[in-house]
């Protein structure tokens, strides 16, 4: 298989976490992804441009994070990322659609910060950040939603904590979200979170 890849995306690591957790990383080759190039191998694989993007070994493509993932668990007998019962799988893909959510407004603040006329604007800034604010603290105020079974949620969760502490660290999430970061804590030091940590690409 083959992952067009950036070491800065929450969306990627996710990927990469979670072929990390169904053991299967080594049978990916990763390939750099750049969306602001032309002529880069992304646009030769997927005409979205966006990553993460995967080509299976029998060419078929996948272009976003949550097919990506729902296709690494379908080739994997190491573990599962989605539980078996059905109303635990539900509550588990809402948790990931909100730390998608959540990935989504940090990254979309991020380059409205980064924008090209270094002129970002205000109320964009202030309507990510409120976004931001109001799904962590609906988290936190449901501190039993996450758990220690590492299933898609929780990866997607940490990437979108991580990602936050990557690219506005002077904006600590954890102030005022105890349960939040108690949860973090608890699987900051898992091999698969550790070692995929990002990084400016």
């Amino acid at each position: 298989m083959k992952l067009l890849h950036s070491p800065a995306s929450p969306f990627v690591r996710k990927a990469v976490i979670a072929a990390y957790e169904l053991e299967l990383w080594d049978q990916i080759e990763v390939v750099h992804g750049d969306y602001n190039d032309p002529d880069n191998e992304l646009f030769k694989v997927s005409p979205v441009g966006k990553l993460p993007a995967l080509v299976a070994n029998d060419g078929r493509v996948f272009t976003s994070s949550q097919t990506i993932c729902r296709f690494l668990d379908s080739q994997s007998n190491a573990k599962a990322l989605f539980p078996a019962n059905e109303h635990a799988k539900f509550r588990v893909l809402e948790n990931e659609a909100l730390a998608d959510a959540l990935m989504d407004a940090a990254v979309d603040r991020m380059r409205n910060v980064r924008k090209a006329d270094q002129d970002p604007s205000p109320a964009e800034e202030a309507k990510f950040k409120r976004r931001v604010t109001a799904i962590l603290d609906l988290m936190e105020a449901n501190p039993g939603w996450l758990s220690d079974k590492f299933f898609i949620d929780d990866i997607a969760w940490i990437c979108a904590l991580d990602y936050l502490d990557f690219r506005f660290g002077h904006e600590p999430w954890r102030e005022g979200r105890p349960s939040l970061a108690a949860w973090y804590d608890m699987h900051a030091d898992r091999p698969s979170v550790a070692n995929t940590r990002p990084q400016n690409a």
